[in-house]
């Protein structure tokens, strides 16, 4: 059997097609950044997190953390951040005054509009660049799958699996 054969898919060995993606997710989630931070001020996850917040009334830090893949300490350090920058507002929750809602204050709205076309942008050029129109939507399909099968698999000490945002 050759060499190619072996390696499998692409001709990367085992272990090898999770190191490209975990290495494309690093490189485009430096590319992000760098037009979040230069375009609007804002780190990926202060970025992440006014998005999580588009269209919604109000979400509580536990929900935003879930959606922006950052642990609850994190979320907390992104809030109070986005707090001073006036870009979000947290609230009380009417009915339990104990728990916390986020809101985007109108800043932030404005904020988040002015700098999604150029993330979306980014997006687009790096796709086109890679793929074309018909690889782009196969791909699409492709990490919709892989996210859901990862999805079903149930973390070593049989915790429920996680569900994908």
């Amino acid at each position: 059997m050759s060499g190619a054969n072996q390696a499998g898919a692409g001709g990367l060995g085992p272990g090898q097609i999770a190191i490209e993606f975990l290495t494309a997710g690093v490189e485009l989630s430096e590319l992000l950044s760098e037009v979040v931070r230069r375009r609007g001020g804002l780190t990926l996850a202060q970025y992440r997190t006014l998005a999580a917040l588009r269209g919604a009334t109000t979400r509580e830090p536990w929900e935003l953390a879930r959606a922006v893949q950052v642990s609850s300490a994190h979320m907390t350090s992104v809030l109070d951040q986005l707090l001073r920058l006036g870009l979000v507002e947290r609230r009380v929750d009417p009915v339990d005054r104990r728990r916390r809602q986020v809101v985007l204050t109108g800043t932030g709205r404005r904020r988040l509009r002015a700098l999604t076309p150029r993330v979306l942008a980014l997006e687009a050029r790096v796709l086109e660049i890679a793929f074309t129109e018909g690889e782009r939507t196969v791909l699409t399909d492709l990490v919709r799958r892989l996210r859901a099968g990862m999805a079903e698999l149930a973390v070593s000490d049989g915790a429920a699996a996680r569900t994908v945002p």
